[in-house]
This record gives structure tokens, C-alpha cells and sequence, in this order.
């Protein structure tokens, strides 16, 4: 990792940081450097093995989606010790997203702006290439693949949860994106709950529901009210996002949600809201403001299930995953914590009050 701080990270930066994006998936995309890798990014705490919806993870840690919207870097992602990882988000027919440049780095806080829009080459594309890597790695080996889709009708966000479920782990959706201003049939409650309706007739894995970031107290509302949504069907979990709207004169929209380091406190917050208002009804992962150990152990114990990164691997690169690992044992040694679940009772302890 210190190569890559000192090194690669620098030259990377040097350039647009979309054009560093694309330089990282191509290598990402080249598995056999990355398997003879292997060794030094897994965990090797069996401590840290949890299980998520069902899901067995070496690790509650995982990547979250938008670094590998298409599965063009999950052969080299899939080797670098992430408890899971999460592809996409996939959308139904090609589409550009939002104009360049859309994201700004800010280096001295360790975050960036993104306003992407939601960029994908199309579900066709992405499930060619999830079909080429489930070749090679079949479903129940290394870490779960979730597979995150979008839309805007529900007929084809149906569909396209029926293309990548055979390839995935589970399913999360995301339907309430920050930077596109179309909802089409997910505009309303209302919809979101016909669409859930219908999903849980044909749906055989486990899937997760990307909530709307806490913009103001109406769109947080509107998170809650879809995590209730996801509660009485039964369906896992939720994945809440502690970004915070931001206006920056370099992006061509001139808008953007930060992401990173300082979403710290929003994301906690967050996490003793949910489990406030909901106990253990529901599964959490939590993306957003986790850049170290001592971050994870914090959301952990403020009530997620598991934690999820983006930013942190822009930062720390490839053995971010490992280097987090480490981290977080070495606090529960302090701790004198045995399993991620010591870590998680203690949310659970506070959520049922004395």
C-alpha cells in the first residue's frame, strides 16, 4: 500500500480522475496479477467472518457500487480481500450520465464530489461480462458479488433483476440516485411499494434497496418510509448513504454529492437512526465515510451490519480491503472482542434500552 500512496497514487492524480477510473479498471481488469496477489489482501482473522442476509463474508467490509459499474474490474476486485462487493449500478439501455467533469478528488479531506448520473454501457453488456467471470468463479466461491440495477419503470428494473440474479449473490437496488433528476415510476411511495409487490413474488436471492441520501428532512422521510416498505415484505436489507449535497464551480453541473472521510458523523447518525426506529428488523449496510479501521469499528457498533467503501480505495488503493482488516483487528484486540458480533450487541444492547 505504500507504493501505491507514494507512488502510483500520485502519478494517478496527476491526471482527470475519470481517466485515472479507467486506468484502474483496465489493470483491475487483468485477473492473474491480482490472484498471485491474493495472499496479501485477505483477512486472516477469523474473527471478522460474519454472515450478512445470509450471506457468508470473510469481513463485514465491503466495496460498494460505482467503481465497477459494467464488472469490467471484478476479476482483479474480487481477489483483494472485500468481505463482498458490489457491481453497478447497472442500468437497463446505454446511457452517458451526467456531463464531464463530474467528479472533483479533495485530497486534504480524503473525499471527492461525484455527479455522475448514473453512466452504465447497459444490462446486456454488464451481464456478458458477469457470464464470462461466473466462468471462471461460480456462485459460493470468494467473496458474495451483490449486482446493484437501476431504472425507471418497473417493468424493466423486473427484468433486469431477473437477467443479473442467476449471476449474483443478491440484488440491491438503486432507485433514488442523488444525481438524476428522473424517477419515472419510482417518483412516489406509491410506486416503490407496487414495484416491491411484485419483486417479492419472483425474487430467490437476497436484495437490498439503496436509500435516498439525507438531503433534508422530506427526503429522509422518504428513506425511512421505503425501509418500512422493505420491512413488511421481508425483504433483507437497506443500504443508506451518509452523502451530503454540495455545490462546486469545477463540476459542468456545477453540483454534486460529497463523498468520504467527512461523511463520518452523517453515516453514524444514521445508523442510530435506523436502528432507533427499526431494532433488528432489517438488515444495514452503510457506505460512506469509512476510510479506516477505527471508522468500521465505529459504524459497527453504532448498528451496521456491514460497511461498505468507495473513497477509501481511491485513497489507499488496492489493499485498502487488507490494510482496514488489519485495522479493525487490532482495535477489537484492544477491545477484547472475539467476533463482529460483540461489536454489533452493542447497538443491539442500546436499540432495546435498559
Amino acid at each position: 500500500m505504500k507504493v501505491y500512496e507514494r507512488l502510483i497514487r500520485p502519478a494517478l492524480f496527476t491526471l482527470p480522475a475519470e481517466r485515472a477510473h479507467e486506468l484502474a479498471k483496465r489493470a483491475l481488469g487483468i485477473e492473474a496479477p491480482w490472484r498471485r496477489l491474493a495472499g496479501r489482501f485477505e483477512s486472516r482473522d477469523l474473527r471478522l467472518e460474519t454472515e450478512v442476509a445470509g450471506l457468508r463474508q470473510s469481513s463485514p467490509i465491503g466495496l460498494t457500487a460505482g467503481l465497477d459499474k459494467d464488472a469490467e474490474a471484478l476479476p482483479g476486485l474480487f481477489h483483494l480481500g472485500f468481505g463482498s462487493l458490489t457491481i453497478g449500478t447497472m442500468m437497463p439501455r446505454v446511457r452517458k450520465g451526467n456531463p464531464r467533469p463530474r467528479i472533483v478528488r479533495l485530497p486534504d479531506r480524503m473525499a471527492v464530489i461525484d455527479h455522475m448520473g448514473l453512466p452504465s454501457k447497459g444490462i446486456e453488456y454488464g451481464v456478458g461480462r458477469l457470464k464470462s467471470f461466473r466462468d471462471r468463479h461460480p456462485i459460493g466461491q470468494g467473496p458474495p458479488v451483490i449486482v446493484s440495477v437501476g431504472g425507471l419503470t418497473i417493468d424493466e428494473v423486473l427484468s433486469s433483476h431477473q437477467a443479473v440474479e442467476p449471476l449474483s449473490d443478491a440484488v440491491e437496488f438503486d432507485l433514488t440516485c442523488p444525481n438524476v433528476t428522473e424517477r419515472g415510476d419510482f417518483e412516489t411511495l406509491e410506486g416503490m411499494e407496487r414495484f416491491v409487490e411484485r419483486l417479492v413474488e419472483v425474487r430467490s436471492k437476497p436484495c437490498f434497496f439503496r436509500l435516498p441520501l439525507r438531503l433534508s428532512d422530506e427526503n429522509w422521510r422518504k428513506g425511512f418510509a421505503i425501509t418500512e416498505i422493505a420491512v413488511k415484505y421481508g425483504v433483507e436489507g437497506v443500504t443508506p448513504a451518509g452523502g451530503v449535497a454540495i455545490d462546486d464551480s469545477r463540476l459542468a453541473l456545477k453540483k454534486g454529492a460529497l463523498a468520504g472521510k467527512p461523511l463520518l458523523e452523517n453515516s453514524l447518525q444514521i445508523l442510530r437512526d435506523l436502528r432507533s426506529a427499526f431494532g433488528q428488523d432489517i438488515v444495514i449496510r452503510i457506505a460512506g465515510g469509512a476510510t479506516d479501521g477505527n471508522a468500521v469499528f465505529r459504524m459497527l457498533e453504532a448498528g451496521a451490519d456491514a460497511v461498505n467503501v468507495l473513497t477509501a480505495f481511491i485513497y489507499r488503493g488496492p489493499g485498502t480491503a487488507g490494510a482496514m482488516n488489519r485495522e479493525l483487528s487490532e482495535i477489537m484486540d484492544a477491545e477484547g472482542l472475539g467476533s463482529v458480533g460483540e461489536i454489533r450487541s452493542r447497538a443491539a444492547a442500546v436499540a432495546s434500552g435498559p
